[in-house]
């Protein structure tokens, strides 16, 4: 802390408590049901911040004017309010909207160099920017988490707006950033990126083992994420992932979001992506009501101002020649999805609309216009 002597000069001397002592909460975004608290330390808030400054990292200097999307309750807007003092960086706290426009007016007028967002954000963004022609004067380099970002949408921001792409995994109960990834647009899919350093990664198949190579449920553990209750502090992520020899991470679903189609996995985030390409779909969600398997998979659109007939008539034939002929069980034409507070749609609350679990989890009944 910041401190004059008797000669007024300043000087600095140490927070005079424990490291370990409590420094702020923040809940997970709640889109799989109740929001958990995750408690953050001093030690643990310091140790991320650092690992976020490192040049492989988010790679932030005193010239970066930054600007997160998320507000600071989702996940401490991944850290920015803390590496953005450290390393000299200005901060650019903007209110919550889902307005494209507006965020490139702020983008604009604050003249921002990195941007924080989802992918929901980036979606909506590259819509806005192709539409309008628009181009950044200032933004060189985005930070994107959330959902995987499809390949398509990384190539147009990099390769047409001349923003770097730098795809990251984490949860709040990693505070966030866990991994990260530049992109070169030498693959054909973006991956989440290796951890950084503080942070090891594991994955857990069937036979309940922690590997450090293949395919199964994510578990994670370093000195800022929230301790697990698994055996040595690994915490299971409950996302579905491939893990390399040389650490690179692929996410490709919630373990609940799981789909095998034809023996293969199908990405549910994919489907989700190939959807909002059909005219008129604004947003899309899939709702798995067998994990594991291609059957009753119930496919939401929002899709306000399209004749609901015309939009599921057009989503099962664009479905079914991307992927094989497969098309979700029934498809359902809503105005509008319910989102949480860092632009997520709650799916739980799509399954509730199906299958209440008890009569105190029956959530509003959405505006259905269509269902076929």
């Amino acid at each position: 802390m910041a401190h004059r002597n008797a000669e007024g000069a300043v000087g600095y001397v140490s927070a005079q408590f424990p490291e370990d002592t409590l420094s702020h909460v923040c809940y997970s975004s709640g889109t799989t049901g109740t929001p958990k608290v995750v408690e953050y330390t001093h030690r643990s808030t310091l140790l991320h911040t650092w690992a976020c400054a490192l040049p492989d990292a988010m790679g932030l200097t005193g010239a970066d004017r930054v600007m997160p999307l998320m507000q600071n309750f989702h996940a401490s807007a991944w850290g920015a309010p803390f590496v953005c003092p450290m390393v000299g960086a200005e901060l650019i706290l903007v209110p919550p909207t889902r307005d494209p426009a507006q965020w490139f007016q702020w983008i604009e007028e604050h003249q921002v160099t990195v941007l924080g967002a989802v992918s929901a954000h980036w979606l909506a963004l590259a819509r806005y920017m192709q539409a309008t022609g628009q181009r950044f004067s200032t933004l060189h380099r985005t930070v994107v988490g959330g959902t995987r970002l499809p390949f398509e949408v990384a190539y147009f921001i990099q390769e047409r707006l001349g923003v770097e792409v730098c795809h990251a995994w984490g949860m709040t109960e990693t505070s966030p950033l866990a991994t990260i990834e530049r992109f070169d647009g030498s693959a054909t899919d973006l991956g989440h990126g290796q951890p950084v350093f503080g942070i090891e990664l594991a994955v857990r198949g069937d036979d309940a083992e922690c590997v450090a190579e293949g395919t199964g449920e994510l578990m994670v553990r370093g000195h800022w994420v929230a301790t697990g209750a698994e055996q040595d502090d690994w915490l299971a992520t409950g996302d579905f992932a491939t893990l390399q020899a040389d650490a690179r991470l692929d996410v490709s679903d919630r373990l609940s979001d799981s789909l095998l189609v034809g023996g293969a996995p199908l990405s549910s985030a994919l489907v989700e992506h190939r959807a909002r390409q059909v005219p008129g779909v604004a947003d899309a969600a899939l709702v798995i009501c067998e994990p594991g398997s291609g059957h009753s998979v119930l496919a939401w659109v929002a899709a306000p101002d399209a004749e609901p007939d015309t939009v599921v008539a057009e989503l099962q034939a664009v479905l079914a020649q991307a992927f094989k002929g497969w098309c979700p069980t029934r498809c359902t034409v809503v105005d509008a999805f319910p989102y949480t507070a860092s632009a997520k749609v709650q799916k739980h609350l799509l399954k509730a609309q199906i299958a209440p679990q008890n009569e105190s989890d029956v959530a509003p009944t959405l505006p259905s216009r269509a269902d076929a």
